[in-house]
């Protein structure tokens, strides 16, 4: 009877050995979740589009957004600030279209929900980067299911750029293992000269099938967050 129950128990996936040295894993936020890539930011202009409002508009206002760190409120003020104006009535339309665009397009990336609990079996501290509007970006990762008395120790906004805030955690904590799906983020910590020593830098490409675009720097490569899993 013990034995049968057991095997009923399913094994919990555990961090691979060669990343248990790190006393940090430090996660860019949108290498955990995502909301849809390039089809949902389609997906949500054309929403706009049919409410009325010019093509133009509505990408010169995502892409100003996005730059300054993407919300509903900085979509909005962007549109705004293209000599559009937003009656109540419509500013409220808007809004419920894009939660309800969110709220379809909002996921975790495939093992995301086992990667962290791994990190935490193995005794490291969690950190997950963002660049933007906090309660925006804290949304992102609602799919993950980390409690929220957890969630706020876990999250940071880094402000300016991710490696400083990386290269902080590893001079006053230790090692970090730095994953992110963006190169830029990642190149920008051996930019700064931060060794391998003290973060080892990785990316992660989530089984895509365009090719990401080349870094100045050599990271580990990896395709999934199954790679820095051990199989069950």
């Amino acid at each position: 009877m013990k034995s049968q129950r057991r095997q009923l128990v399913k094994k919990k996936p555990e961090l691979k050995p060669e990343f248990r040295d790190a006393k940090v894993f430090a996660f860019g936020l949108d290498a955990l979740a995502h909301l849809g890539g390039e089809d949902g930011r389609i997906e949500l202009q054309q929403a706009f589009v049919r409410r009325g409002l010019e093509p133009m508009t509505v990408s010169l206002a995502h892409s100003a957004a996005t730059s300054r760190g993407f919300s509903c409120k900085r979509f909005m003020q962007e549109i705004e600030r293209l000599r559009v104006k937003l009656d109540p009535e419509q500013y409220k339309t808007l809004a419920e279209d894009f939660r309800a665009w969110f709220n379809k397009n909002n996921k975790r990336h495939s093992c995301a929900e086992y990667v962290i609990p791994a990190c935490l079996d193995a005794g490291m501290r969690i950190a997950i980067l963002a660049v933007g509007d906090r309660g925006f970006e804290i949304g992102k990762i609602a799919p993950l299911n980390i409690p929220e008395r957890r969630l706020h120790s876990y999250f940071e906004i880094a402000t300016g750029v991710k490696y400083k805030r990386v290269g902080a955690l590893a001079r006053d904590l230790g090692r970090v293992v730095y994953v992110d799906t963006a190169g830029v983020e990642l190149d920008a910590v051996r930019g700064h000269e931060i060794p391998e020593s003290a973060v080892m830098t990785v990316r992660v490409n989530h089984n895509r099938e365009w090719k990401p675009e080349k870094t100045a720097f050599k990271h580990l490569e990896i395709n999934s967050f199954e790679a820095l899993l051990i199989p069950v």
